[in-house]
């Protein structure tokens, strides 16, 4: 049947001819959600383009089987055109990929936005999925609170060769393990291998706890050469671990660990607090990375080992580029104002509070752009931080 309405649009609109040719049928529509049950039904076709077209309530799933597994991912696409996914509760402490999605690979995800979410995860869980794989978001969404034993992330909880773009997280987000594995708590993303995060901001507070323990304001590991660019959050961050070596917990205003990454243009005005390595952009910089043009804000930064306004700890400073960053002047480490100013790689330039509420001092002097959309994706509020332009 569908190939006799296909050809005969074709003979109508002289898209055929006798040689064979012509042009190729247009893509299959959107397959449009409107409820509870339409929405549970894209797990019955995972490589399907769906499109909601009002906001849905999953409060009638006392426990949501996330959409996709490792073995059988979610690949297909879903708009969320602007509508609301709320009530949605996840129990599942000893199963991986707690979310919407389970597991998602090669999809798209946009415009979605998920309210008062209620996730306990074994492992890998985020809002909008536990994991994705060369996948994008986009313009997503999330508030609530998500927990797992592994990595938890307000919107993915492991990322991986993807891509999480102009999103936000309100949510709680906590990592926890008993044993001597590590845990990533992170307010966008638990951990992100080989990924961009651009134009993302979180305002929850991101806790974990285990042996080995990160917690980061946009992700608790950014690493394989991650990119975190003009993002910021505002959140207290804290990490703790039940061993007393260095470097076992790491706490940081973006990223609580880096390893072989990237991030520029952000800022964090949250406390940090760790029972080994904290700062105010990264806890950690635990490769040859890149830290620049970025800004902290934070009010206290508190470590049982090393505080840092910028890092806590470089563990390779002659390879690394940590430069031309800032810091609010009076912030206190360790119940105490003041840094080492000497070692400005690890603490950033001065600034007061003043200055760092003037448009000038970030394009000016950290080539921030300003002005709307992704090329220039910050604005200035009056007597305020940077906001980006889609807020």
């Amino acid at each position: 049947m569908i190939s006799i309405v296909i050809l005969t649009l074709a003979v109508f609109t002289g898209c055929g001819d006798d040689s064979g040719g012509g042009k190729s049928p247009a893509p299959a529509a959107d397959v449009e959600i409107r409820t509870a049950a339409e929405l549970d039904n894209v797990r019955n076709n995972l490589s399907g383009s769906y499109k909601l077209m009002a906001d849905i309530s999953l409060s009638s799933y006392a426990d949501w089987e996330p959409i996709g597994s490792d073995g059988n991912p979610f690949t297909g696409k879903i708009d969320g055109n602007g509508y609301e996914i709320t009530g949605l509760k996840i129990d599942r402490i000893t199963a991986v990929h707690a979310g919407l999605f389970g597991y998602v690979r090669g999809g798209e995800i946009i415009d979605l936005a998920l309210k008062d979410v209620d996730i306990a995860g074994g492992g890998d869980a985020g809002a909008i999925a536990g994991s994705i794989e060369d996948s994008t978001i986009i313009n997503c969404h999330s508030t609530g609170r998500i927990a797992s034993g592994d990595a938890s992330g307000g919107i993915a909880g492991s990322v991986y060769n993807s891509r999480i773009i102009n999103s936000s997280s309100a949510a709680y987000v906590v990592s926890y393990l008993d044993d001597s594995t590590g845990s990533m708590s992170g307010g966008i993303a638990g951990y992100a291998q080989g990924s961009e995060i651009a134009g993302c901001f979180s305002s929850g507070n991101v806790f974990s706890s285990s042996h080995n323990s990160a917690s980061g304001g946009i992700a608790g590991g950014a690493a394989y050469d991650s990119l975190i660019t003009n993002s910021y959050s505002t959140g207290d961050i804290e990490s703790y671990s039940d061993s007393d070596e260095p470097g076992d917990s790491v706490s940081g205003g973006i990223a609580g660990y880096v390893w072989n990454g990237t991030i520029t243009n952000s800022y964090s005005t949250g406390n940090i607090t760790s029972s080994s390595y904290s700062g105010g952009i990264a806890g950690s910089s635990e490769g040859d990375d890149k830290i620049t043009g970025c800004a902290a804000i934070n009010g206290a930064i508190n470590a049982d080992h090393d505080a840092g306004r910028i890092a806590g700890y470089v563990y390779f400073p002659e390879s690394s580029e940590i430069s031309n960053n800032f810091a609010l002047e009076d912030m206190i480490a360790d119940g105490m104002a003041g840094f080492d100013a000497a070692d400005a790689r690890r603490h950033g330039g001065d600034k007061s509070d003043f200055e760092l509420k003037q448009q000038s001092t970030y394009s000016g002097e950290l080539n921030w752009k300003f002005g709307g959309g992704d090329a220039a994706p910050w604005q200035m509020p009056f007597d305020g931080y940077p906001i980006l332009y889609w807020e």
